[in-house]
């Protein structure tokens, strides 16, 4: 029996060391996605309305052409300007709630749902950051993301001590990690890969994807040979180390500034828009919690926070959440909040500036916006905003928003009632039910990602089993320069021809003709990664109409003396140098539009 019983307590114990992600870093990771979140807006800002409107290249009637019923999209009810763009900003506001940990489950299920639509609706537009994305965000759902450093956590009258998780969930999101590089590695079967040891080199070499520093990189051949020898293996065993049942925490924090450290590597030398950010945001639930252990107490010494002392006006409610939110985001946990009315001369302090009072470690007495921006300063995170309004030009505003606020304060009581509600306790279990339903879910992706596999590719796949994958935003396949990197790089020109003889360059939106010659960069390429993802998957035999019209109607809109004519749409194609220094290699054009703008009405026919 107690052989048994030891078994148990082992088993036990490394299903907690396998399965476990600290609390605090789950904050953190909760940040990440929020961030990510609005990047993957941003990315879409610049040409907006022709990516995501009826009036662009991709109108909603084109997108369920291709997609049939197998996918649902909130995107999908309007296709006008102000209608998406308010869709966009319901997303950007459930992506600010969730970075500051605001009705955090409500939050992430929003985000979620938003992302997966947009996905759905701009799927010629995504690259392997988006779908990354979208599968994080719905493991995240089943997270107490708000546990720690949250207005959730700020506001539990009964705040969790413990700060270890291990649960389905968690080991869900941890497992949902390592396919993104072990499966990857997989499928990467190519001679650059495992033979010629040539594939960084080949990634660099595409001027879709340089950036300032590929170059320099070019001039190293034996380096960007041992740096593929090193990415495919990295990727190929991270899962042995990352689960390995002793010395787990040490190795997972090894593990994540190794292959942190190669997405850094990537945003250097490749323009892959945001997907080394999505990447490392991901990585971030490997961080043990002995990282925080060790940097709390840092973080606490460095603002001297257990001499801070805040006091507040005990009859005001919203003061005293406005104070706990402060010292919870501040990461300043020792501080003090304490009434004003327990000290006469604090008391007597704030009834005649009308302020809360913030006690330095020093001694002092800090008033008004002053407080503000002091505690900003003295935050291990918040101290970029504080360092905003240190200088002197910046204080007037400052203080003009404490005023306001101070003006209002009963208003803000009565918001603060209604949506800064005190609750008991951040949940951190899931229910049970919810527990087990999460395990089909695991097994499909599993399962998912080995069809993706060449050597399973003919296995049998559910009907079933691809909705659920669309709809739940759980579609993936891991195929970043795989099997093996392009060999050749890719350039398009969208040239317009006006009435008067000129060209124009129509993707740039320049009135000076467009260059023809092959780009050094990837961001002189394309004015955004957006356009090179359309590019690569968009059916020209569905939109070259499409297309023409749009650019068509844009020129119209401009309102020129000089009408445009035509749509032209050049693609060319040239093989990269790879291990051939100095090759000419030719340069292979296509034409795949040519649309005229203004087509005169055919000739009647004369009356017989």
């Amino acid at each position: 029996m107690s052989m048994v019983r030891a078994i148990q307590s082992f088993a036990r114990r490394r299903w907690v060391e396998l399965a476990n992600i600290d609390l605090r870093t789950l904050a953190l990771f909760r940040v990440g996605l929020a961030i990510t979140v609005l990047a993957d807006l941003i990315t879409f800002l610049p040409h907006f309305s022709i990516h995501l409107t009826d009036a662009g290249l991709f109108p909603r009637s084109l997108v369920l052409w291709e997609r049939s019923w197998d996918a649902f999209s909130i995107f999908f009810i309007s296709g006008r300007y102000d209608m998406t763009a308010l869709l966009f900003a319901l997303t950007a506001l459930a992506a600010i709630a969730l970075l500051f940990g605001y009705r955090t489950r409500l939050a992430i299920v929003l985000c979620w749902f938003m992302i997966v639509s947009l996905n759905v609706r701009a799927n010629v537009f995504l690259s392997s950051a988006d779908i990354q994305l979208a599968v994080l965000l719905f493991w995240a759902m089943f997270l107490p993301l708000g546990a720690r450093f949250s207005i959730d956590h700020a506001l539990s009258r009964k705040p969790t001590r413990d700060t270890q998780y291990a649960t389905l969930a968690g080991l869900a999101v941890l497992l949902q990690e390592t396919y993104l590089y072990v499966m990857g590695a997989l499928l990467k079967t190519g001679e650059p890969w495992r033979v010629q040891f040539t594939a960084v080199e080949s990634a660099v070499s595409n001027v879709q994807l340089k950036t300032y520093f590929s170059d320099f990189l070019l001039q190293w051949p034996e380096v960007m040979k041992w740096l593929t020898i090193y990415v495919y293996h990295l990727e190929l065993y991270c899962v042995l180390f990352l689960f390995f049942p002793f010395f787990t925490a040490r190795l997972r924090l090894l593990m994540f500034v190794l292959l942190a450290s190669m997405h850094v590597g990537f945003y250097i030398f490749l323009d892959i828009s945001f997907f080394p950010l999505i990447s490392i945001v991901g990585l971030t639930v490997f961080i043990p919690g002995f990282v925080w252990d060790w940097l709390g107490p840092k973080m606490e010494s460095w603002a001297d926070a257990a001499r801070l002392v805040i006091y507040y006006d005990e009859e005001c409610a919203f003061c005293r959440k406005t104070c706990l939110i402060f010292r919870e985001l501040s990461i300043v946990r020792s501080a003090a909040i304490v009434p004003a009315q327990s000290d006469r001369e604090i008391h007597a302090l704030m009834q005649k500036e009308n302020s809360w009072v913030v006690k330095t470690p020093e001694g002092g007495l800090l008033l008004h916006w002053d407080a503000v921006a002091y505690l900003w300063r003295r935050s291990p995170i918040l101290w970029p905003l504080g360092a905003l309004f240190l200088p002197v030009f910046m204080r007037p505003l400052g203080r003009r928003i404490y005023r306001f606020i101070a003006r209002n304060r009963g208003r803000f009581g009565k918001f603060s009632a209604e949506f800064l509600r005190e609750r008991e306790c951040v949940k951190t279990r899931l229910h049970p039910l919810i527990a087990i339903a999460l395990l089909p879910l695991m097994a499909i992706t599993f399962f998912w990602n080995i069809h993706n596999m060449p050597t399973y590719k003919n296995l049998y796949v559910p009907p079933g089993l691809l909705l659920a994958m669309n709809y739940t935003g759980l579609w993936q396949e891991w195929r970043m320069f795989a099997p093996r990197p392009t060999v050749s790089s890719k350039w398009v020109v969208v040239e317009g021809k006006l009435a008067d003889g000129r060209l124009v360059d129509l993707l740039f939106d320049r009135d000076t003709a467009p260059s023809h010659q092959k780009p050094n960069l990837g961001n002189k390429a394309l004015p955004t990664r957006r356009w090179q993802k359309f590019f690569e998957f968009f059916r020209w035999e569905n939109g070259r109409n499409v297309f023409g019209r749009v650019f068509c109607r844009r020129w119209a809109e401009r309102g020129g003396p000089v009408r445009l004519e035509r749509v032209t749409v050049y693609e060319y194609t040239q093989q990269n140098n790879i291990g051939m220094p100095g090759a000419d290699w030719p340069v292979v054009k296509t034409i795949p539009v040519d649309y005229a703008c203004h087509v005169p009405p055919p000739t009647p026919r004369p009356k017989k």
